[in-house]
C-alpha cells in the first residue's frame, strides 16, 4: 500500500489533494509492448507512464515518432513519466527531458479486458509550449461515467514544431512533430484500448485551448481518419497555420540564433547536438503548425470550411470571460488595472483609425469599478473572429461543424466560483481554463482550485461531468433529470449557457453574437 502525500508542488505552488490512498495493485494488463501493473486509488485503476513511442532523441529529434521497444516482465505503472521539455510554466514545471512520449490510463476499478467501455483520450493544453498529461487527472470523468480515460504527452515548443529546409530536404517534410506524436498515441489506443477494457471503436478525443486546437488538426489530417468517433473542443481555435515555407523561415531564424550554419547535414548535426537547455533559452521559439505538407495538407480552419474533415459528433464551447485569466501575470499574482484614460489609450494604441468605433461598441460605463478597464481590455484582446479564443470565433467554428455533423455547443458562464487567486473586488467570472477544474476536480494547477468549491460549484461539477460523460458514451449530452441540451443548428443555435447549479439555459445564436459584438469583431479581424 502506497500513501500519497496530501500536498503536491507544481511550478512553485502547493495544492492540497486530500489523502488519497493506494488501496491495492491492479491486475496485470498485457499491452502490445509488454505487461504493466498499476494501482487502485479511490475506485479508479491508474496506469502511469506507459510508452507509446520511442524516445525522440539523437537522430529521432525532429523526426516522426518511432515504435517503442518491447520490455520483458511486468513494467510498474505507478509513477508518472517525465513531462516533455519545456520552460517553467503554468501547468508544469521546467523539464529538459526529451524522453517523454508516454501516456496515462485510468479505468474504473474492476474493469475487465474487452469490457468495451467508451474511451476518452485527452490532449493537454498549454499553448504548445507548456503542459503535461500528468496534470490531466480524469478520475471523476472515469469513475462517474464508467469510461476509460487516457491522457497523452507530446513534444512541445521548438522540439515539437521546428520546420527547417534542412529537415525537409532530409525527410520530405518538416514540422508538426507534436501532432504526429498525438497521432501515434491514438494508434496505440487502437491497439491497446481493449486490453484495458476500452472499445477502440468508441474513442472520443478531447482537449482544451492548445489541446482543442490539436483536436482540430487530428480532424483534418489524413492519417488520423478512423482513429476516433467523437470530439470535444474547449476554448480553442482551429485557424492560424502558416504554409511550411513560412514556418521554415522561423526555423532558419532559430538555427542562426544557435549558430548552426553550413550545409544541410551540418545544420542538422549542429541542431541535434544542442543541449535542451540551450534550445529552451533561445529567443526564437516556434509552435507554428506547418501546412502544405503530407501530414497537414491544408490549414485546419480552411479544411473545416471546405467540409474536408472527419465528420463525427462534436461538443464545442468556450468560457464567457476567456480573457480575464489570460490578462494576468500569474507568476507575480498581478492583475493590470486601467482607469478611463488608460483604457482609451489602450484602444487608440491598438486600433488606430478604428478606435472611435471600438469605443462606441465597448464604451466606458458610468458605473465603472476598479477593474472595469481590466474586463474591457480582456474582452478586446480576444475580439477576433479569425483566430481568437473567444466566443465569436468559437461560434464561427460551431456553425461550420454543425453543417456537417451532430454538434452541441456550450458557454460556461458561472460567475461566482473561485478565481486563480484571491483579489478583492476582481470578478474572475468564467475565464480561460476555468471549466477544467469542474470536469477534473483533482487537476493540480495554479488556476482554479476545486478545494475552494462551495456546494454550488460541486453541483455544477457533477452536472458537467454527467453531460460530458453522456456525450462520450452516446454522441449526445442528454442526461435524464438535467436541463435538456439541444443539438446546434447552423445559423440559429442554440448554445447551452451553463450558469449555475441546475441553471443551464439554451440561448439563440443571435443573442450570443449580439452580446459579444461578433459582427463588429468580424470587421476588426479584417483590419
Amino acid at each position: 500500500m502506497r500513501i500519497f502525500a496530501s500536498l503536491t508542488v507544481l511550478a512553485g505552488f502547493i495544492f492540497p489533494l486530500g489523502s488519497a490512498i493506494a488501496q491495492d495493485t491492479t491486475e496485470i494488463v498485457q499491452t502490445s509492448l509488454g505487461a504493466v501493473q498499476g494501482e487502485v486509488v479511490d475506485g479508479v485503476e491508474n496506469f502511469y507512464g506507459i510508452p507509446f513511442a520511442a524516445p525522440p532523441v539523437g537522430e529521432l529529434r525532429w523526426a516522426p515518432p518511432q515504435a517503442a521497444k518491447r520490455w520483458e516482465g511486468v513494467r510498474p505503472a505507478t509513477d508518472f513519466a517525465p513531462s516533455c521539455s519545456q520552460r517553467d510554466g503554468l501547468d508544469a514545471p521546467r523539464s529538459e527531458n526529451e524522453d517523454c512520449l508516454y501516456l496515462n490510463v485510468q479505468r474504473p476499478a474492476g474493469t475487465a479486458a474487452k469490457a468495451n467501455l467508451p474511451v476518452l483520450v485527452y490532449i493537454h493544453g498549454g499553448g504548445f509550449f507548456n503542459g503535461s498529461a500528468n496534470v490531466e487527472n480524469l478520475e471523476k470523468l472515469v469513475r462517474d461515467n464508467n469510461i476509460v480515460g487516457i491522457a497523452i504527452n507530446y513534444r512541445l515548443g521548438s522540439l515539437g514544431f521546428l520546420a527547417h529546409p534542412a529537415l525537409t530536404a532530409a525527410a520530405g517534410e518538416s514540422g508538426n512533430y507534436a501532432f504526429m506524436d498525438q497521432q501515434a498515441a491514438l494508434r496505440w489506443v487502437q491497439e491497446n484500448a481493449a486490453s484495458f477494457g476500452g472499445d477502440p471503436k468508441a474513442v472520443t478525443i478531447a482537449g482544451e485551448s492548445a489541446g482543442g486546437n490539436s483536436v482540430c488538426v487530428q480532424m483534418v489530417t489524413p492519417g488520423s481518419k478512423g482513429l476516433f468517433s467523437k470530439v470535444i473542443l474547449q476554448s480553442s481555435r482551429c485557424g492560424g497555420s502558416p504554409p511550411v515555407g513560412k514556418a521554415e523561415q522561423t526555423g532558419e531564424k532559430l538555427a542562426a540564433e544557435l549558430n548552426c550554419t553550413g550545409s544541410n547535414d551540418e545544420i542538422l548535426a549542429c541542431l541535434r547536438a544542442k543541449p535542451v537547455a540551450e534550445l529552451l533559452a533561445a529567443k526564437t521559439v516556434t509552435t507554428e503548425r506547418a501546412t502544405g505538407t503530407a501530414f497537414l495538407p491544408t490549414d485546419p480552419l480552411v479544411a473545416l470550411q471546405n467540409g474536408d474533415f472527419t465528420k463525427v459528433p462534436v461538443l464545442v464551447g468556450s468560457q464567457s470571460d476567456e480573457g480575464r485569466s489570460m490578462i494576468i501575470d500569474w507568476r507575480k499574482k498581478h492583475i493590470p488595472e486601467y482607469d478611463r484614460e488608460g483604457y482609451i489609450k489602450f484602444v487608440r494604441d491598438r486600433f488606430g483609425e478604428d478606435a472611435d468605433a471600438v469605443l462606441n461598441v465597448w464604451p466606458w460605463p458610468s458605473d465603472a469599478t476598479r477593474y472595469t478597464g481590466t474586463y474591457l481590455v480582456a474582452s478586446l484582446r480576444y475580439a477576433n473572429t479569425a483566430t481568437g479564443l473567444g466566443q465569436c470565433a468559437t461560434n464561427d467554428m460551431t456553425n461550420v461543424f454543425a453543417k456537417h455533423a451532430p454538434t452541441f455547443a456550450y458557454l460556461f458562464s458561472h460567475q461566482s466560483g473561485p478565481g486563480w487567486f484571491p483579489v478583492e473586488g476582481y470578478v474572475w467570472g468564467a475565464s480561460h481554463a476555468t471549466d477544467l477544474a469542474y470536469l477534473m476536480p483533482k487537476r493540480p494547477s495554479p488556476g482554479v482550485n476545486s478545494n475552494e468549491f462551495g456546494p454550488a460549484e460541486r453541483q455544477i461539477s457533477d452536472e458537467m461531468v454527467r453531460y460530458w460523460g453522456a456525450f462520450i458514451k452516446n454522441g449526445n449530452p442528454a442526461v435524464e433529470g438535467q436541463v435538456a441540451w439541444p443539438a446546434y443548428t447552423a445559423g440559429s443555435g442554440p448554445i447551452l449557457s451553463i450558469r449555475g447549479p441546475a441553471d443551464a439555459v439554451p440561448i439563440p445564436m443571435a443573442a450570443l453574437r449580439s452580446s459579444y459584438n461578433c459582427e463588429f469583431s468580424a470587421y476588426l479581424a479584417t483590419k
